[in-house]
């Protein structure tokens, strides 16, 4: 695969070097403060270049006998390199021989104690491997370039303190009182081994450059190193937003630049079109123009240059020109879209839930990383620029977001994720408490026409029983009247019997039946009347 005439989110590398245009000036500053000082501070805001800026500006530029080391430092994760063993990892990766050779008169001084194998111990078994013997030339110069200086900051603080400690040792003493101690000893056990020669080597100073590259909002940070690297801050270099016409140099000549090795062939710009450009990311020439932004969207106008090109020079004009609302959203989305559709929630997941944490990039070893994606689409996102894979110390890939200023639109995303979840999630208690009213109000009905049913049957029983009273009432006062009318008839009897015999009598029982059944004793009197 070619080189990108636009890097997109990730920085420039020294491989692009030669299109990396519109920082000259900055370039030859920071340069000069290389080759000056001892210590120099490059800060910005974040996105404006800093990496680039040194990468593929400042650093392919220095002399021979600078040896450079680039040191990236990664926010804090339990069980990851600290900053020691990631400076000492990457003074091996450009040290022939520094694991293997163990024969340098540093090597038997120290011996197998670990503890006295620190910074200056690997520089300066760095420095006699460099050494000629014989040979009078120049030492080398080891310029240690700290990249993201600010997460140094996120690790606890025995690894801080370890880290200000052994540089300070490294950058301001010739020989760290420790080992001049172990060299006294070892020159009384073995004298023939310290020759004049060896000791001026031993005592020779590592010849050290740092540059810190540091966000401008996190420059405070540093006061925590003053005690041991009181001048880190004293010779600085804050890096500015690109000026319109800078800005116009870095969209322009990559574009034009005819070397074989690009992926895409060469294009230009319609002057409308870059004018376009540069008043949509300066929002009409009211703020400056971010670097980052601004190679996201000539890397994607590179693509569409390559699919309108069919043989003829292809001119990029404004109705090309891609969209510039939300930029950096649209590219973690147009990202992630690239990937297989069953993957891209995983992706996004891994993203957004494992590789920012605490509103910053972490790094992720890639068997971590394969829980979520497989290595194929892992690397579609690194083709991508969305994610940058490095090699870690075990030997594998270790993957985390390529930029900073991707850190909130993939927090943005999160954010939507999470209030999507959250309306599913009351959606559903809304779902579910309907649901519940519903089967709520299906078993109210059927309880009421439960009681309804038990209602009409209570009814039914009451009104059978209600009938059978009736029935009952009447058979008795029918039955108690018929007994009556017996009783009167036997005494209206004895009535007539007695008329003659005891009238008085007579007339009593005549009353008797007249309380019970005055009708009786007027059809017994009729009859006596008529008798008589």
């Amino acid at each position: 695969m070619g080189l990108h005439r636009y890097p997109g989110v990730t920085p420039f590398t020294r491989q692009q070097s030669r299109i990396f245009y519109g920082r000259d000036k900055d370039i030859d500053k920071v340069l000069t403060l290389i080759q000056v000082e001892k210590k120099v501070l490059l800060y910005s805001k974040s996105g404006l270049g800093k990496t680039s800026l040194l990468e593929a500006g400042v650093l392919p530029k220095l002399p021979e006998t600078y040896t450079t080391i680039s040191i990236r430092l990664f926010a804090y994760k339990k069980g990851a390199e600290t900053p020691l063993e990631r400076v000492i990892n990457a003074l091996k990766t450009v040290v022939d021989d520094l694991d293997t050779r163990n024969d340098t008169i540093i090597d038997q001084i120290v011996g197998d104690n670990e503890n006295d194998k620190t910074l200056w111990y690997y520089f300066k078994k760095a420095q006699l491997l460099a050494q000629k013997p014989g040979a009078d030339e120049p030492g080398k110069i080891f310029t240690l370039v700290f990249d993201q200086f600010e997460e140094l900051f996120s690790f606890p603080k025995k690894d801080i303190d370890d880290f200000k400690s052994q540089l300070y040792e490294l950058t301001e003493l010739k020989l760290p009182d420790r080992i001049a101690a172990l060299i006294a000893g070892a020159r009384q056990n073995n004298r023939e081994l310290f020759s004049r020669d060896t000791i001026g080597l031993l005592h020779k100073k590592i010849e050290i450059k740092t540059i810190f590259a540091i966000r401008s909002d996190r420059l405070s940070l540093l006061n925590n190193l003053s005690d041991k690297l009181p001048d880190i801050q004293s010779t600085f270099y804050e890096l500015l937003p690109l000026t319109y016409d800078q800005a116009r140099q870095a969209i322009i000549n990559p574009a034009m630049d005819k070397d074989p090795g690009f992926e895409t062939p060469p294009f230009e710009f319609q002057k409308n079109a870059i004018d376009k450009i540069i008043h949509e990311l300066s929002d009409g020439g009211t703020e400056y123009i971010e670097t980052t932004q601004l190679q996201i969207v000539c890397h994607r106008i590179e693509e569409i240059a390559a699919e309108k090109h069919t043989g003829d020079a292809v001119k990029i004009e404004v109705d090309d020109l891609p969209e510039f609302k939300n930029i950096f959203l649209n590219f973690y989305f147009d990202s992630i879209n690239r990937l297989q559709e069953e993957n891209r929630d995983k992706a996004k997941r891994l993203i957004e839930d494992e590789l920012i944490r605490n509103h910053q990039r972490i790094s992720l070893d890639q068997e971590i990383c394969k829980e979520y994606l497989d290595e194929k689409e892992l690397r579609n996102l690194v083709d991508a620029h969305l994610l940058r894979a490095e090699r870690n110390t075990f030997g594998r890939f270790s993957y985390e977001v390529s930029h900073d200023t991707l850190v909130e639109p993939i927090l943005e995303s999160q954010k939507k994720y999470i209030d999507e979840l959250e309306r599913i999630r009351l959606e559903n208690e809304r779902q579910e408490e309907l649901r519940q009213q519903r089967e709520e109000a299906v078993k109210k009905k059927l309880e009421l026409a439960k009681t309804k049913k038990r209602l009409r049957q209570t009814y039914s029983l009451l009104g059978l029983a209600l009938l059978a009273l009736i029935v009952a009432v009447v058979f008795y006062f029918q039955s108690d009247a018929q007994k009556k009318h017996s009783q009167n008839l036997t005494i209206a009897s004895l009535a007539r019997e007695q008329l003659d015999k005891n009238p008085t009598l007579a007339i009593r029982l005549a009353e008797i039946v007249w309380a019970n059944s005055p009708v009786m004793v007027q059809e017994i009197l009729s009859k006596a009347f008529y008798e008589s």
